[in-house]
């Protein structure tokens, strides 16, 4: 029971519609603060008296938190749902960066960004979620690079917007603003985004998201429903009570034991219609098990990889471009900017690519797979040059098609998910790869700057090669299968 687009309901297609633009509203701010550091890392160097290797360090410290953070906000998002979880997030991480434009110290700013990375960590998984909640599995790949596009767009923007902003007043009000920005988007998420509820939809909106079920060939199992993940895309959270037929029963086959008054929502579907049925929430917790397969250690290794070559290049290129090609500031903000419109169009060529390139293969994880390993490999290919060639328009170029791959790499990585892990665990999975990555993004900025300041950049570009290198072969033998539930 496959649906195309034609057949999406109208009030799902809006919802899915709804949903994209407000995820991709909150990507685009949160990449903005992530690369506010970068953007005025000059300026808050001469100010707070920074060495390369102190800068390196305080670039990092955002990633650290971050990455920590996926380990428990993963399994979050499967049990509370994105709308809250985001939502008070956005909160968080909003007030973190407002607060860095009050640094003065060098440990102040440090602790500024770790909170930082307290508040952003749930923007992805929910991400991953409300696209699971909201899409058929063989749709997923053009929604998930859509959400994804907001990272580099974000990227693109800030030295186009925060520059201009830095060199009128200073370096302060970049993270005021930007702060600010985030507070109001908080406020817009909480009260337009909503999960799927059953009991308020038409037979026709509850068969096509059944045909969730139907594309990952997964069927409700009483011990599937017992352990508090449905055998389908639907939420396990989310899904309020109190919204739901009193006259629904369980589905058949699930134990009297598992309903309780307590627990939490999960949905049974057929291949016409489904059923809301109360399940225990005591399973909710076993995202552990996922660290048994290897599929799990594949993801986090091969994000790892990208991730680390990703963020070189996110941290320190508008620094690299100004230090190590002697760029004027000027110049050095539109060729900063360049290459993350391309990551931008990477990012949504992907997600499409990989729906189309997943109906084909011997499996969705197979196809969805080779994409993040190709991209992964082109990364690889075009950071050598980057980091040899004289030529700065050369170099840039270079640069612009590995951060164009790194998205496209990003986006089919987090499609990936959506397909490699039981439905009520996709969040968890995402997460888990997510702090595999971001293990790479904090020592990236560390690493660079300590191979630039004892030696140069080109160095350290080279060695981002050979770890994203070691990230495609990790996904490429270790990523064979989808885990069971």
């Amino acid at each position: 029971m496959k649906q195309t687009d034609n057949e999406t309901p109208v009030r799902i297609r809006r919802r899915q519609q709804l949903s994209l633009l407000l995820l991709v509203i909150c990507g685009v701010i949160n990449y903005l603060d992530r690369a506010t550091l970068a953007v005025a890392n000059e300026y808050i160097r001469a100010d707070l008296g920074l060495s390369l290797g102190q800068m390196g360090l305080l670039l990092s410290a955002f990633s650290w938190s971050y990455a920590l953070c996926q380990l428990p906000v993963g399994a979050l998002v499967d049990r509370i749902g994105p709308r809250w979880l985001l939502g008070s997030g956005l909160v968080v991480w909003s007030l973190a960066q407002a607060a860095g434009g009050f640094a003065a110290t060098f440990g102040y700013f440090v602790l500024a960004r770790i909170v930082l990375g307290f508040g952003e960590a749930p923007q992805f998984p929910a991400a991953a979620r409300v696209v699971s909640n909201w899409f058929p599995a063989h749709a997923r790949g053009t929604p998930t690079g859509i959400y994804n596009s907001a990272s580099p767009l974000g990227v693109a923007l800030a030295p186009l917007i925060l520059a201009p902003l830095i060199a009128a007043t200073s370096w302060h009000w970049a993270f005021f603003i930007t702060g600010a920005m985030g507070l109001i988007a908080a406020l817009v998420w909480v009260a337009l985004y909503r999960d799927p509820v059953p009991a308020t939809m038409s037979a026709d909106e509850r068969t096509y998201l059944a045909g969730q079920a139907m594309d990952v060939s997964h069927q409700v199992t009483p011990a599937a429903a017992a352990s508090g993940f449905p055998a389908n895309g639907f939420p396990a959270a989310g899904l309020p009570v109190t919204e739901l037929s009193a006259t629904e029963s369980p589905a058949p086959g699930v134990p009297a034991a598992a309903v309780t008054a307590t627990a939490f929502t999960a949905t049974a579907f057929t291949a016409t219609a489904f059923t809301a049925t109360v399940v225990t929430a005591t399973a909710s917790s076993s995202w552990l098990t996922l660290f048994r397969y290897r599929v799990t250690w594949g993801m986090m290794f091969g994000f790892f990889g990208s991730v680390y070559l990703n963020w070189v290049f996110l941290t320190w290129l508008p620094g690299y471009l100004r230090t190590e090609r002697h760029m004027d500031l000027a110049y050095a903000g539109i060729a900063a900017s360049v290459p993350f419109l391309c990551g931008f169009a990477g990012a949504l060529i992907a997600g499409w690519a990989s729906d189309r390139v997943a109906r084909t293969a011997a499996s969705p994880v197979a196809g969805r797979r080779n994409a993040v390993v190709v991209a992964t490999l082109g990364m690889v290919v075009f950071t050598i040059p980057a980091a040899l060639v004289d030529n700065n328009l050369a170099a840039v170029a270079c640069i612009a098609v590995v951060i164009f791959l790194a998205n496209a790499s990003s986006a089919c990585a987090w499609s990936l998910a959506t397909v490699a892990a039981p439905p009520g665990r996709v969040a968890s999975l995402g997460a888990l790869q997510n702090f595999g990555g971001f293990l790479g993004g904090a020592l990236a900025p560390i690493l660079t700057g300590y191979i630039a300041q004892t030696w140069s950049f080109v160095p350290a570009l080279l060695a981002g090669a050979a770890i994203a290198f070691l990230g495609a072969m990790a996904y490429l033998l270790l990523v064979t299968g989808a885990i069971p539930e």
